[in-house]
């Protein structure tokens, strides 16, 4: 048996342990509710501390990405990618002293540096009092074989000690995370090296000083490309990730040294893709706060607490039930943790922070800035600096900026909005009587646009947005099948991806949900007709909308009585 092999789990034990990955790109297919805490709705009213947070610009370049920050012994560290005007990018490296920015340091630099929206960067002092900053490099053709290096700064000297792993397969490796040890840092990462014979991704551990250790096994099915993250409890070094089962289901695990593998939650979220949305971990002493995101209830943001060390957890508590996008980041603060994430707003995208006490309460939102839900924007990421929290950004303009904005811990809201909503920026959606709203197209396999007025010209048109992370979408899809199947000549019936990606990729997910009709995807129709949330699902008729569902899987029986009225029966 490998050391640490035993995971815990209400479906019985497996024994394993192994690691993968770091998409170069970004995973192509990385979607019962279980009970959890309610939050207040999204969308999010101007909070008092929206108005607190002050810019403190990072000396990043016009387009940089992979934004990453670290408090620790050494202040407040930043490292991204910046791109190069030859060509190329470059991994920096900065401190914040106050509200001053070091010049940056070049980790390293060159063409063959990957550059992921979601799999950048990251640094951690070690107990040598050395920096270790980690990067990708390319290791074969294939645009998905490429390698972690690390790298030790020590009094401003940048050495590099290697390749963090010895498979030397041309597969992807990456997703990295890490914590001090007493000679230098503990490593965790994804690791495709078991994909050469067909097998699955894995998560690997090692230590570095001086040298790099040989690496260990720690789970040998995990999640394609969600990320990792660590940090140190009373009983060592914690690391969590999205775990995969056999059946595809894809929920938050922790792994801890002699400790073994627990479940943070079982949320039962069953998607045969990655989701390119990882967890994230903070704790002190034998307080633990992880957070993370699920597809299992349509979407949303959730943490939870341990008091035993990662050893188990307590009830999840639902920080946006909104369908956002996730990406979450968490940090422990007095009396609870802060949660970052990526929230939708106005049909685009914002970067929120939230307090959850131990307790369960939650705060009222605070919005940081505005960015895009794309993901072009990247990871939101955060960091406590003693009285103040920084949070760090990709906006979405052309070229992308990086941001780092700062709140005195003192103006974080510890409890909910009392005042009523503002108006959200985003229209209202339409509903069952209203005309169609004009303008409204989708995206065929060629990446025409068709409108949804001439969809529905000829016969009364379903049409339901889905997207691969949903899971209730999953049970409307096949029940939109058998509605297509015995309406065949009489509705048309299409189903419309609102994922980034291609038409294929929308395709594949309505196939294998059991959907055979057509297949389109979203040009800014969704938002027009307020979706999120999903499954958003709509009856169309004669420049009418007779029927309108949103958040919900619809029924065979309430579509077939939908239908009958819609025809006057």
């Amino acid at each position: 048996m490998l050391p640490w092999a035993t995971k815990l789990r209400p479906m019985g034990v497996r024994l394993f342990l192994t690691a993968l990955i770091a998409t170069n790109v970004g995973c192509s297919d990385c979607g019962g509710s279980p009970a959890a805490r309610p939050a207040n709705p999204t969308p999010h009213e101007s909070s008092e501390a929206d108005d607190a947070w002050v810019e403190l610009a990072p000396p990043a370049g016009a387009g940089a990405l992979g934004i990453d920050l670290r408090a620790d012994g050494a202040g407040v560290v930043a490292t991204w990618l910046d791109v190069l005007d030859a060509g190329g990018h470059a991994i920096r490296l900065a401190t914040l002293a106050g509200d001053q920015w070091s010049e940056p340091i070049t980790i390293a630099e060159g063409p063959d540096l990957v550059a992921n929206w979601a799999d950048f960067p990251r640094s951690a002092m070690g107990g040598d009092d050395a920096r270790y900053v980690h990067g990708l490099h390319r290791s074969g053709e294939s645009p998905y074989a490429y390698e972690i290096q690390l790298y030790r700064l020590d009094d401003g000297t940048v050495e590099s000690l290697g390749v963090m792993h010895r498979d030397s397969t041309p597969t992807e490796h990456g997703f990295v995370s890490m914590v001090p040890t007493t000679d230098g840092v503990r490593l965790f990462w994804l690791d495709g090296r078991a994909q050469v014979d067909g097998g699955p991704t894995a998560l690997y551990t090692t230590t570095a000083g001086s040298v790099i250790e040989t690496a260990e096994l720690l789970d040998d099915r995990v999640c394609d490309c969600c990320q990792t993250d660590a940090a140190v409890t009373g009983m060592g070094p914690l690391v969590t990730y999205r775990d995969r089962s056999a059946d595809e289901r894809r929920d938050i695990a922790v792994a801890g040294l002699g400790t073994g593998v627990t479940s943070v939650h079982e949320d039962g979220w069953q998607i045969a893709g990655c989701p390119v949305n990882g967890p994230a971990v903070a704790a002190d002493t034998d307080r633990v706060a992880v957070a993370w995101f699920t597809g299992a209830d349509g979407g949303s943001v959730r943490m939870a607490f341990s008091d035993d060390g990662g050893t188990s957890f307590g009830e999840p508590i639902v920080v946006d039930g909104g369908q956002p996008p996730g990406r979450v980041d968490v940090a422990l603060v007095e009396r609870g943790a802060v949660v970052s994430w990526l929230a939708r707003a106005g049909g685009g995208g914002e970067v929120r922070v939230r307090f959850v006490g131990f307790d369960g309460r939650l705060g009222e939102p605070s919005g940081v800035g505005s960015t895009v839900a794309a993901r072009a924007s990247g990871f939101p990421v955060l960091a406590v600096d003693g009285a103040r929290l920084l949070v760090g950004y990709r906006d979405g303009r052309e070229p992308a900026t990086l941001h780092v904005s700062a709140l005195p811990l003192e103006r974080l809201p510890r409890r909910p909005a009392e005042r009523p909503e503002s108006p959200s920026v985003r229209p209202p959606p339409v509903e069952a009587g209203d005309p169609l709203p004009a303008g409204l197209d989708v995206l065929d396999e060629n990446g025409e646009a068709t409108s949804i007025t001439a969809l529905s010209a000829e016969r009364p048109l379903l049409l339901a947005f889905f997207a691969r992370w949903c899971q209730p979408c999953r049970e409307e899809l096949a029940t939109l099948e058998a509605v297509r199947a015995a309406h065949e000549d009489t509705l048309a019936v299409v189903v419309v991806g609102v994922d980034e990606g291609p038409h294929e990729r929308a395709v594949s997910t309505a196939r294998r949900w059991g959907f055979r009709g057509a297949v389109r995807r979203d040009a800014g129709a969704a938002t027009a007709l307020g979706v999120p949330p999903l499954p958003g699902l709509f009856l169309v008729s004669e420049g009418r909308i007779e029927g309108a569902w949103r958040g919900r899987p619809v029924g065979r029986a309430e579509l077939d009585r939908a239908l009958r009225e819609a025809q006057g029966e």
